[in-house]
């Protein structure tokens, strides 16, 4: 199918981002096999096709090309992709939004969105019955495993829940969606200055940024609070920004930045999506905007200017490595400084932005299916190397 698309374009320019993802676009369907697009070339055919690392991640991809070019190829390709998680459903067995069922759910979502296919609609249905058979419900509330966080827990699942029940206007998936944030209120810690969340109800291990930790915690309860109008869910989101306000760090190198995790001591500062400032700004920022506190939108803006600060994306340190990932890497840091551009309108946040889009085309490498990134995934092991279609879960 990679002929039915824009040939790759050669001798990219900072004017011609998007050719560089239609070239991107040929490369990842030329890797197409049994309808879908393993993430590594070794991969098994029955990997999975949740929205982290698999189809669904690359359909939205393909979807969001199609609206920005207008090219009805790109919603055709996603759509045979669509077609191929339609037949996983019940294969999936993880109930996350980045890794299970409430992605997957989003994913199809979308493409019903964009197309009368009715298998969809059934594929999306039986996908929404078997997340809500899923939910183990308690006292407190209600999770579906021993994860808090916004990958695999009920953080994330309930953001899928509240952008379902948005889009459907369905009061049983809000209900379960309060049901998801009362019991993570069950479940916070308190400390003096705030309320943090551990990673699992099983492990110990305090992650505190925004892909297994408190931040990504609070900015669930900051949309719960949103679609509710329940004061406690904007307490216990303000607790979460007071307690990671308080643990920032005040080093003028790393200044406002949160360490990686407290089992590995709080010298360790990621600077991407996953565990930095590109994804604990967004619960920030939404502080400001539920509070309208600058002292919120001040923090956003000290973080941003530790990472301008920081030499990035030419230069590596310890929590940003040899990847260029919308998790760990610059596409994340990128997407991070054009929604501040958008929200705040400074000059600076925008050239940011295009310096690092323009690194990530410099960084392509051109073969005759098109661009491809070939990055390190895992900073534990830099010398591993791969291009995949989508990113795999970080270390």
């Amino acid at each position: 199918m990679a002929d039915k698309l824009t040939a790759p374009v050669q001798g990219h320019t900072k004017e011609d981002h998007l050719g560089s993802a239609r070239a991107a676009a040929c490369w990842i369907v030329s890797r197409q096999s049994e309808l879908h697009w393993p993430s590594r070339s070794n991969e098994p055919s029955e990997e999975p096709v949740d929205l982290y690392h698999g189809t669904a991640g690359t359909i939205l991809f393909l979807r969001e090309l199609a609206e920005s070019t207008g090219e009805q190829s790109y919603r055709d390709i996603a759509l045979t992709g669509a077609a191929h998680i339609a037949g996983q459903i019940e294969k999936v067995t993880a109930s996350g939004l980045y890794r299970g069922l409430a992605g997957i759910i989003f994913a199809l979502d979308q493409m019903v969105q964009a197309s009368d296919d009715s298998s969809l609609l059934n594929a999306l249905n039986l996908a929404i019955d078997r997340l809500q058979a899923n939910a183990k419900h308690s006292d407190t509330g209600v999770s579906w495993n021993e994860w808090n966080d916004l990958i695999s827990g009920t953080a994330g699942i309930g953001l899928g829940l509240i952008s379902l029940a948005t889009q459907t206007g369905r009061n049983d998936l809000l209900k379960l969606a309060r049901a998801a944030g009362d019991g993570l209120l069950a479940l916070a810690h308190e400390a003096p200055e705030g309320n943090y969340w551990t990673f699992s109800t099983t492990c110990s291990t305090h992650y505190p940024n925004f892909s297994h930790g408190t931040a990504g915690v609070g900015y669930f309860l900051t949309e719960l609070y949103e679609a509710t109008q329940e004061e406690c869910y904007r307490a216990s989101a303000l607790a979460a920004g007071r307690y990671l306000r308080s643990v920032a760090s005040k080093a003028e190198s790393s200044d406002c930045l949160l360490f990686h995790d407290d089992a590995a001591g709080r010298d360790l500062f990621y600077l991407g999506w996953c565990h930095g400032p590109a994804g604990t700004g967004r619960l920030f920022y939404r502080l400001y905007q539920l509070t309208h506190d600058l002292d919120w939108l001040g923090l956003v803006k000290r973080q941003a200017a530790t990472l301008m600060a920081s030499g990035i994306p030419e230069r590596q340190t310890p929590g940003y490595w040899n990847n260029v990932s919308r998790c760990c890497g610059a596409a994340g840091v990128g997407e991070f400084f054009l929604g501040l551009y958008r929200a705040i309108e400074d000059m600076g946040y925008l050239a940011f932005a295009e310096h690092l889009a323009d690194y990530l085309i410099a960084r392509a490498e051109t073969d005759a299916n098109g661009l491809k990134w070939t990055q390190a995934e895992r900073r534990i092991e830099p010398d591993i190397v791969a291009a995949q279609t989508a990113p795999r879960k970080p270390d």
